[in-house]
């Protein structure tokens, strides 16, 4: 089932309200349309023929039926959308300079959640959580997130 959050997507970036669609069809365009500042209409900012990009980047050919997907837009950076091809990988598209600029495995159970966090955020300490048991003190937050998920799944 095709469903158009696959293909569509709205999120900010570079403090900007930002739309992204990718065509299913040949020649299969990423598109990309940032709000106006008035607010009264959307200006389109990109359009990247895809089979263009894999074949001369990735030789890897789009074929009708092929399953790419938007991931996310990039919160920090509005030239670049993840888009997930088939179940192989996230391939990272800068559409100013119109190339891939980068790829990571990708499986469909992943969830990706554009944000930007603080650097300080990875090494601070979180306070007791008053009984829960899984959180103790003096764990940092990324030990709270990575072994939080664990708990959850007993």
């Amino acid at each position: 089932m095709h469903t158009p959050f696959r293909y569509r997507r709205m999120g900010v970036s570079q403090g900007r309200l930002r739309y992204v669609e990718v065509s299913r069809e040949e020649p299969f365009l990423l598109s990309s349309f940032v709000l106006d500042d008035g607010g009264s209409g959307w200006m389109q900012e990109h359009r990247v023929v895809l089979n263009k990009l894999w074949a001369s980047h990735m030789s890897l050919p789009l074929q009708q039926g092929a399953t790419t997907r938007i991931v996310l837009i990039d919160p920090v950076n509005a030239n670049v959308v993840y888009l997930a091809v088939d179940t192989l990988a996230v391939v990272a598209v800068d559409m100013d300079r119109e190339e891939v600029i980068g790829s990571y495995p990708y499986s469909d159970t992943a969830a990706c959640i554009p944000c930007v966090l603080p650097p300080w955020l990875g090494s601070s300490r979180i306070p007791s959580a008053g009984g829960k048991k899984f959180v103790r003190k003096n764990k940092t937050l990324v030990d709270v997130v990575a072994y939080s998920d664990s708990y959850y799944k007993r």
